[in-house]
């Protein structure tokens, strides 16, 4: 027989609260024209940043991947964290072009 996990409601809602707020910041940081090189720079690693974090609590709490040991959260873990490197460094490349 297969349990399945749940969340409470309010633990969802509020993970839900902080993905809005993550997307808002992301909005935020990410929207400045005409910003220096560096500027650029690290508001796009912020940006990545974000995106891990939001992709984590997606992973964890609205996939049930949070349990402790879970192969499939490391190795889903490690693919986000690599295309969000992937996408930096592309970013980067393009600005030193």
């Amino acid at each position: 027989m297969r349990r399945t996990m749940t969340m409470p409601p309010r633990t969802l809602a509020g993970t839900w609260v902080l993905l809005a707020g993550l997307t808002l910041a992301t909005m935020l940081v990410g929207g400045g024209e005409g910003q220096g090189r560096s500027l650029a720079l690290a508001g796009a690693a912020l940006v990545m940043v974000f995106a891990f974090v939001k992709g984590r609590l997606i992973l964890t709490r609205y996939m049930g991947l949070g349990a402790p040991a879970t192969g499939w959260r490391r190795g889903l873990t490690l693919y986000l964290l690599l295309v969000c490197a992937v996408i930096l460094g592309a970013y980067l490349f393009g600005l030193t072009r």
